[in-house]
């Protein structure tokens, strides 16, 4: 399986992992310093990169009516994007 990366998928201030088509997608918009790309943050895509690979891992986990499996793959992309913050020098 491949992750695709999708950097303008429109506009709006948000990034997601799309299960569906197994994708990251990012978002742009306009703030006081110009034109921002979503994608261009390694926070935020490490962050998403954590939710495909916890869905690559466990495919049917977020599935459950638990309340905890949803703040569970929110945990693993601030975790994931974490851990990569502390590898960047």
């Amino acid at each position: 399986n491949r992750l695709l990366l999708v950097p303008t998928a429109g506009y709006g201030e948000n990034a997601y992992y799309d299960r569906m088509s197994k994708s990251l997608q990012f978002y742009w918009f306009v703030a006081d310093a110009g034109r921002v790309n979503t994608c261009e943050s390694s926070d935020i895509v490490n962050h998403e990169f954590g939710h495909a690979v916890l869905d690559g891992l466990r495919p049917y986990y977020f599935e459950s009516i638990l309340n905890e499996t949803g703040a569970f793959h929110e945990f693993m992309g601030d975790l994931t994007a974490l851990l990569m913050a502390f590898r960047n020098n």
